[in-house]
């Protein structure tokens, strides 16, 4: 008789233990998915039409949109380079000529270097000097690369050899999330939680992290 009411209430106990778990599951659920989201459709798989590298933290991410979005023409500022052929597509980047690299750093953003898909050889030929397609860019901004101190040379990625460039122009929402690698599952990969980060003037204001739309 006491085994048979011993049993009864360890059974008892593991109900209650159960529907207790599953309730704070659910109130789990309800906070990291509740939030208004946005749809994946509507940021391009966080895949910006240059390719744009973000460096935060340490950690790599890519972007909805590039940072240099709100300039007309970004997208073909060096025209030189399209011209001999060197627009070939890198795995993870769409096809152009250039990729830029930012960091944030200090809660600032950072154009840290441009990425060529030429080489240095072909770069040099091309413009005729190093400097020249960092004026381009220059020009394009209104901003001016200037040598960084040596905590911030310490940071990845690599600087440029005339420094970083302080994005001030930048303002608004952008998306970033860690890029898809080789050998991931894309259900997987599209399934990552990203980041909603909101600049003004070049400064990081908030982040927030974002659960993308869950889909059946």
């Amino acid at each position: 008789m006491r085994r048979k009411k011993l049993k009864k209430l360890l059974i008892d106990e593991a109900a209650r233990t159960f529907r207790v778990s599953l309730i704070l599951s659910l109130v789990v659920f309800q906070i990291s998915f509740g939030q208004k989201r946005p749809n994946m459709d509507t940021i391009n798989y966080l895949i910006s039409p240059i390719g744009d590298d973000l460096y935060w933290n340490g950690e790599l991410y890519s972007l909805n949109r590039s940072f240099l979005s709100c300039f007309d023409n970004y997208e073909d500022i060096y025209p030189q380079l399209r011209a001999v052929g060197w627009e070939e597509g890198i795995f993870g980047k769409p096809p152009g000529t250039y990729y830029p690299e930012w960091i944030i750093y200090r809660g600032v953003l950072y154009l840290r270097n441009i990425q060529f898909k030429a080489s240095d050889y072909v770069v040099e030929r091309v413009f005729k000097t190093r400097e020249a397609p960092y004026e381009i860019m220059e020009c394009l901004t209104g901003g001016k690369f200037q040598m960084d101190d040596s905590s911030l040379r310490r940071e990845p990625p690599s600087g440029s050899f005339l420094g970083s460039m302080r994005a001030d122009w930048v303002n608004g929402v952008f998306y970033a999330k860690k890029p898809y690698g080789w050998g991931e599952s894309f259900l997987f990969w599209n399934w990552r939680p990203f980041y909603r980060l909101t600049f003004k003037s070049g400064k990081l204001l908030f982040w927030e992290v974002v659960f993308p739309e869950l889909r059946y």
